[in-house]
């Protein structure tokens, strides 16, 4: 370092904390944000959760489904990921300790627990300039994420030390950097180090230690934390907790830079503009050149001292320099940093051309079978029910009646999508919410800009943006099934929870656990319980997407050429031996020629005791040691042998496939190399800079997928460009043979989906069926005779071996079922008396409402409860409740009850299983539904999802009888039971019975109730009817017959 640089940092530091702007002692408090009020809701059946129990403030919750007046309303649950929920970030272990493990780790970061300070806003407030640079070095090097080993796994022990370390280090850092003493004490002693390195005399006792900002951070001393220091930054962060001499030169620098001011975009890319730069010409005798540099930038050599003193003088006053060197000279500043703009734009012009831009939901196209009737609009509540999804979701302005049109277009096209792909791979819609995993939200988490959409891994959401979202969901649609089948996998806290980013790798995994006083290796499968057949398309499909072989003009080519580049590097070799054959230029010329006629004088001989060389090689060793006496060096001689060999062995395989070339079988030796996809993908990360997208196995599988997707839309003559950007052929995508290759390896895996019923409806089927060991049939027979002796009114029991002996297709891994009024147990799948247990709660319970488990009282009880709440205006309750009553009508408050029991068990559980604390009353359906199985022989716990599963079959049990059927009770509603129904209702007519028309409508299959008093016309039972309500009257068109009866519309 120069004195003159170490003066001015020395002094610089003097000025700033010892001047009068220096930091008085203050106290700073941080304030996070609250959490807001909690919503207390009465549990009917045990005490309110206490407040600490509350869900954190990012748990889902539910939305009301009513119209917003004039606008479009979301369904189902409110996803937590939506722009408008960001607010609050994870500060402390508590905000994200009920989180799953992929939203902990995604949460878990330096920018969540400790956000990016203001540094302008630091020293505005009064912090010196250099103390706030210090402040920055420290915070630059505390790790982004946890720092744990590579293959590592992220444990909640790890994260909770993390974030605790975190508020460590920035609570010392803020305590110290107001500590006027110890700045002060900290100044003077770097100033006297600064003097001491500069050759100042300076006393011993003036360098003893005062108490540091490292003592600030840990005082019972760093060693005490170790484990921490290792997540949180390691050596580099004890490092920056030690600030001196280096430290404050930096800040020196950055501050003279013009730190914290903002930098524009081309000093960001690394472009610097240098004024009155030093230009210098150094000569080397060695070399006999003369080399020019600009400040410390080296640009070319020159022959002679006057070649290089032109170039010299031909550099302007202001030189651009960029991270690899010297740019260009310019006579003005100006000029100079309107070069160095002209390249960033270019940069960024040329990163803008090859992104996947979506479509305005305006110029959405689609060709293919209709999916709705003429002119029918999808609500938000269809598209969710439709296919199983957890929410749908938009954004703020997207639900103003101003844009209602367009929120719109977007429901009807996602509906036609989904129903498109859900052809394409031949499941059932609901099967694509991936077991009721997935939410939509449309204009309401993206910022517009660079990308169309995108997928959140961990609340599992796919967002659309408003403007040019259309076209996208393939492609954000595969992201999500990659998650789903690495969450099935344990991948849930990898750094990429994707399968494909994994699939790759073998099947097992080693980590070392301490075991006694010593690390010993312990092996666990990779991909946990997820089907061989589903990892290996997994494999295959990412091996396609990234190698192939080689073509047989390929390698040809490449033998050609390296044959070449061999020839070159023995001319290399000769001409750097020939330098010193001086006085025998003619003797080594006519063994050079030899050499390069590919005359190597026949067997290699030896030279010495493991030396190995051609004669011609040992003939120009014998050439010099004829002349000088002494022997050539061994070291240029083996250089040359070696280029020897590989060109002989290149030469004897290009004259053996040369006689083989009459043979059309006969084929090049070929290898694997990267696929153009791949290439194209590296190449466009290397021009964006930065972290790698386009190459990122998760990218190249959705960019795929979305091409296969379009492609078997146009083999079908259809198209839907709301679903994917469209058949095309650029360099984001596969194309030719390694399209064709990569669409195979889809249809490989996608062959390999198997859709099995959830307890929320068809979800893709993934992990290994099958038990290892199943429980014998006697003990099954003995525990059926044990409940049925306890179990009052059970069902038939059947007992069969498989689900292939079941009176209907099954999938293969069913466990038991409830069919024509009979249970079901495939005792081939039953693996344990638990599992038995549980297979008969959820197939017999299904026989026994609601009244029956929680019995009068405490049904009475329930249905006060929800009365009451919806009666005080809970927004909760109020919102299911106009969701039924805009379903079936007005019901008896009993029926009403039931219905919002059973909506609300939908929807009640956060991700981790809780019940909402907005769903409170939930947790005293769970308690008597427990209560019930109990007094019932079912002594095995269960969780609330699975209390859920068992009520929402229950519930649709109920449903397929007459009417809002309730249990066994096959009580036929009276007409006061429906009434102010309104929209369109298109399906076959069940029933017609006491005045009430039954009908089944949708694809879900929902039961509708009509009265027959406001239909216009009457209906018979089996008709296919559209009944379109308006002014509370019901017209009716026999779509069989063709007839419209009722009033004019």
């Amino acid at each position: 370092m120069a004195k003159e640089d170490g003066n001015l940092a020395a002094a610089s530091l003097q000025m700033d904390l010892f001047s009068d702007g220096a930091p008085q002692d203050r106290f700073v408090e941080r304030v996070d944000a609250s959490p807001g009020p909690v919503v207390e809701v009465e549990d009917l059946f045990q005490e309110t959760t206490d407040a600490a129990a509350v869900s954190p403030p990012v748990a889902a919750t539910a939305v009301s489904t009513a119209d917003t007046v004039g606008g479009i309303s979301d369904a189902g649950e409110e996803l937590v990921a939506n722009r408008r929920n960001r607010g609050k970030v994870a500060t402390t272990w508590a905000d994200i300790e009920g989180l799953n493990d992929t939203l902990k780790v995604k949460e878990a970061v330096k920018g969540n627990v400790w956000p990016k300070p203001d540094y302008q806003q630091l020293i505005d407030d009064g912090m010196q300039p250099m103390v706030a640079h210090v402040f920055k070095q420290v915070y630059d090097s505390v790790a982004a994420k946890p720092a744990v080993r590579a293959g590592g796994t992220l444990a909640d022990t790890h994260l909770k030390e993390y974030i605790a370390g975190l508020q460590r280090v920035e609570q010392g850092l803020m305590k110290w950097t107001q500590d006027t003493a110890a700045l002060k004490a900290w100044a003077s002693q770097n100033m006297r180090v600064a003097g001491a390195t500069l050759g100042r005399q300076v006393a011993l006792s003036d360098l003893k230690p005062t108490n540091s900002l490292l003592e600030y951070v840990y005082p019972d001393g760093w060693r005490n934390h170790r484990d921490e220091i290792r997540l949180v930054g390691g050596n580099k962060l004890l490092g920056a907790l030690q600030p001196g001499y280096e430290e404050i030169k930096r800040a020196g620098k950055a501050i003279d830079d013009g730190w914290p001011n903002k930098r524009e975009s081309w000093e960001v890319r690394g472009y610097k503009v240098l004024e009155q730069a030093s230009v210098r010409v150094d000569a080397h005798p060695r070399d006999k050149q003369f080399s020019l540099s600009v400040d410390r930038y080296y640009l070319e050599a020159f022959d002679t001292e006057d070649a290089a003193m032109a170039a010299a003088a031909s550099i302007k006053p202001y030189v651009l320099v960029g991270k690899r060197g010297f740019i260009g000279s310019f006579d003005t500043r100006e000029l100079a940093v309107e070069s160095a703009k002209e390249r960033t734009r270019g940069a960024k012009g040329k990163d803008a051309q090859i992104i996947d831009k979506g479509y305005n939901v305006a110029d959405a196209e689609r060709i293919g079978a209709s999916r709705r009737m003429e002119g029918e609009d999808i609500s938000s509540e269809r598209l969710m029910e439709e296919f199983g999804l957890r929410g749908v979701n938009f954004g703020n302005w997207m639900k103003t009646p101003a844009a209602r049109a367009e929120a719109q277009m977007h429901l009807n096209h996602a509906f036609d999508a989904f129903h498109d792909l859900a052809e394409i791979l031949d499941v059932p819609p609901k099967a694509l919410s991936l077991g009721g995993m997935l939410g939509l939200a449309i204009g309401a988490q993206g910022h517009g800009g660079r990308f169309a959409a995108h997928f959140v891994p961990g609340v599992n959401e796919i967002n659309l943006t408003r403007t040019t979202g259309a076209g996208a969901l393939a492609h954000e649609w595969a992201h999500a099934v990659d998650h789903y089948f690495a969450r099935q996998a344990g991948l849930d806290t990898a750094e990429e929870p994707y399968l494909s980013e994994h699939a790759t790798l073998g099947d097992t995994k080693t980590r070392h656990e301490l075991v006694g006083n010593k690390f010993v290796a312990v092996k666990s499968p990779r991909f946990g319980d997820v089907r061989p057949e589903i990892v290996g398309a997994f494999k295959a499909l990412v091996q396609t997407m990234t190698k192939r072989q080689q073509t047989a003009e390929e390698a040809r080519s490449e033998d050609a050429k390296y044959q070449q580049k061999l020839e070159r590097n023995v001319d290399g070799w000769l001409g750097s031996i020939g330098r010193d054959f001086k006085g025998m230029e003619a003797e080594f010329n006519v063994l050079a020629k030899r050499v390069r006629a590919g005359d190597f004088g026949g067997e290699r001989v030896a030279i010495g005791q493991s030396t190995l060389v051609h004669p011609v090689v040992a003939e120009m060793r014998d050439l010099y040691k004829a002349k000088h006496g002494r022997v050539y060096s061994i070291d240029q001689l083996k250089g040359l042998q070696s280029n020897l060999d590989s060109l002989a062995y290149r030469r004897e395989k290009a004259a053996h496939e040369q006689a083989m070339a009459a043979d059309a079988e006969a084929m090049p030796e070929r290898r694997q190399v990267s696929t153009d996809y791949v290439l194209n993908a590296a190449r466009l990360d290397k021009d964006k800079g930065g972290k790698a997208y386009w190459s990122t196995k998760c990218e190249l599988f959705a960019r795929a997928f979305d091409s296969f997707v379009a492609d078997k839309l146009e083999a079908k003559q259809a198209k839907n460009s709301y679903l994917s950007f469209g058949v095309r052929e650029t360099e984001t995508v596969p194309v030719g043979h390694e399209r064709e290759s990569v669409n195979a390896a889809f249809n490989t895996l996608i062959g390999e989906f198997v859709v099995r019923e959830s307890e929320l409806g068809p979800a893709l089927f993934s992990t290994a069926p099958g038990p290892s060991s199943t429980l014998p049939v006697p003990e099954i027979h003995a525990e059926i005779e044990r409940l049925r002796g306890q179990w009052k009114g059970m069902p038939p029991v059947l007992v069969v071996g498989s689900p292939r002996d079941l009176p209907f297709d099954a999938p293969a891994n069913a466990d038991g079922a409830y069919h024509d009024g009979k249970v079901y147990v495939v005792a081939g799948n039953i693996a344990d008396m638990r599992q038995m247990q549980k297979v008969m709660a959820h197939e017999c319970i299904m026989h026994h409402s609601l009244e029956e488990m929680l019995g009068n009282y405490g049904f009475s009880k329930l249905h006060h409860g929800i009365q009451s709440l919806k009666a005080k205006g809970d927004e909760t309750v109020c919102s299911i409740a106009e969701n039924v009553r805009s379903r079936y009508g007005e019901l008896p408050p009993d029926i009403e009850t039931k219905e919002i029991v059973a909506r609300a068990g939908e929807q009640c559980l956060d991700e981790q299983g809780n019940v909402r604390v907005q769903y409170g009353f939930m947790k005293g359906v769970f308690a008597g539904m427990t209560s019930w199985l109990r007094d019932h022989g079912i002594a095995v716990p269960f969780t609330n999802v699975e209390l859920q599963g068992i009520l929402h079959k229950g519930g649709e049990w109920a449903k397929n009888g007459t009417g809002l059927e309730a249990g066994r009770r096959e009580q036929t509603l009276p007409q006061k039971v429906v009434g102010n129904l309104s929209g369109l209702f298109v399906g076959k007519i069940l029933g017609v019975a006491d005045g009430v028309v039954t009908q089944k409508v949708g694809r879900a299959g929902e039961t509708v109730v009509h009265s027959m008093a406001n239909l216009t016309e009457p209906v018979a039972t089996g008709d296919i009817a559209e009944i379109a309500y308006k002014d509370g009257k019901g017209t009716v068109r026999n779509l069989e017959r063709g007839q419209v009866h009722g009033l004019d519309r």
